[in-house]
């Protein structure tokens, strides 16, 4: 089985994709750490030097490189991942696609939190103008990430979101 966890960045795809692999036996993929690791440079960087169009295009090679590669996995995409292409479409065809739906003011603490210069389409932004642009995103991205098969809460458990995926 492939699990894809989707949602707004600082929503803790990562975390939570670590814990569920660990119980589902799986993989763990973070997406973000593939085109790293492919691009031999940080996100920031790739959006600095080449553009978000050029990291759209690397996380859609990568996203269908690592489905066809591995059988199965627990995967935390990048934010933005599910809104490009047809990704979503080809997520929720091979696997079970999870909407880590947290609560806005846990993200954007977070996020302030970890340094909003690590998120590139956030970076050199006021407190406000962060405030508005996050959502600004949020509101276009919820549509796209309320089409997953099961939405996640950050109060359920472990064991609970597994019997959703199950």
């Amino acid at each position: 089985m492939k699990v894809f966890l989707i949602g707004m960045p600082g929503s803790g795809k990562s975390t939570l994709g670590k814990q569920l692999s660990k119980k589902l036996n799986k993989l763990f993929i973070d997406l973000d750490e593939e085109i790293v690791n492919a691009a031999g440079m940080s996100i920031a960087d790739i959006f600095d030097q080449s553009g978000e169009p050029y990291f759209r295009e690397l996380e859609h090679r990568l996203l269908k490189e690592s489905i066809n590669q591995h059988p199965d996995f627990v995967m935390a995409t990048g934010g933005g991942t599910p809104c490009f292409f047809d990704n979503l479409k080809i997520m929720k065809a091979t696997g079970r696609v999870a909407f880590m739906n947290t609560d806005l003011q846990t993200i954007k603490k977070r996020l302030i939190d970890s340094e909003i210069e690590k998120r590139p389409l956030l970076k050199g932004l006021s407190l406000q103008s962060f405030e508005e642009e996050f959502n600004q995103k949020f509101r276009k991205r919820l549509e796209i990430y309320q089409q997953a098969h099961l939405i996640i809460n950050e109060k359920q458990t472990i064991h609970e979101i597994i019997s959703q995926l199950l």
